[in-house]
């Protein structure tokens, strides 16, 4: 029985080392170009939008209006406590990432880490995105 030359693998052996770093760069230009749709969402979200928002998860989601309530005092608090210039649209932002995002992963099956509610900011709000983005 002829034994096999280690050159003969070698190229297996290389491509099955590089496959993970070449699906986290595939991974990683996905979370760029997230990050690039959350910086046009937050460039486009105003206070005011914020119950259009909370409408749409109540009616889509079933999302009870005691979600909006702790919003609103997470927001109100934070500009209480803040000496320099509040910002309502970061403060909105980072309470639904961290407690509705996991909900809507939870009831659309789908992993902790999918930016679901961002996604939903950016499909809401596409219309003004595309304006900004071509000006």
């Amino acid at each position: 029985m002829a034994v096999p030359k280690a050159s003969r693998h070698w190229p297996f052996f290389i491509s099955s080392i590089l496959k993970p770093f070449q699906l986290y760069e595939v991974q990683q230009r996905k979370i760029d170009e997230n990050m690039a749709r959350n910086a046009s969402v937050e460039n486009v979200l105003q206070e005011k939008d914020f119950d259009k928002v909370w409408d749409f998860l109540e009616t889509k989601f079933g999302y009870s209006k005691q979600w909006r309530v702790a919003c609103y005092q997470f927001i109100y608090e934070r500009k209480k406590h803040i000496s320099y210039k509040p910002d309502p649209v970061s403060d909105f932002l980072f309470f639904c990432i961290r407690e509705i995002d996991p909900l809507l992963n939870a009831a659309l099956c789908r992993r902790e880490s999918h930016p679901t509610f961002m996604r939903m900011l950016h499909w809401m709000f596409r219309d003004r995105i595309e304006k900004i983005s071509h000006h």
